[in-house]
């Protein structure tokens, strides 16, 4: 059982179908660790589906820091896809840490350059 996750700022799209449809999602981004003291954070992100989890989309990223360091930062990528049918549908990504230190993912402000995600959503009908 995984703690509660928390929304990635920005990586959140909502869709309407208006029929039976195949989705494409696919979201990539960054996390940092805030604090060097365990060296590191263990970290889960995941893309939801109407406040659900998408089991095939969840990816752990272990961000690793040497002793007494901080700012180091890890990628993340996940995809997937889902057949659907009409109705409204809101993706977001999550994230939440399993271990160690705290992390910060999306809308970061403490590196030079804010960590940025993205969050795709292709409808096929």
């Amino acid at each position: 059982v995984y703690p509660a996750f928390t929304a990635v700022t920005g990586l959140s799209i909502t869709i309407n179908l208006t029929a039976n449809a195949t989705v494409q999602f696919w979201s990539t981004g960054s996390l940092e660790t805030t604090s060097g003291v365990n060296g590191g954070s263990g970290c889960h992100v995941q893309v939801f589906n109407n406040g659900v989890g998408i089991n095939s989309s969840l990816q752990t990223v272990d961000v690793v820091d040497p002793g007494g360091y901080t700012g180091t930062i890890a990628p993340w990528s996940v995809s997937g896809y889902q057949v659907l049918t009409p109705g409204a549908y809101t993706y977001t990504v999550r994230a939440c840490k399993y271990a160690f230190d705290n992390f910060y993912a999306g809308g970061n402000t403490t590196s030079p350059v804010p960590n940025e995600g993205t969050l795709i959503v292709h409808v096929y009908y």
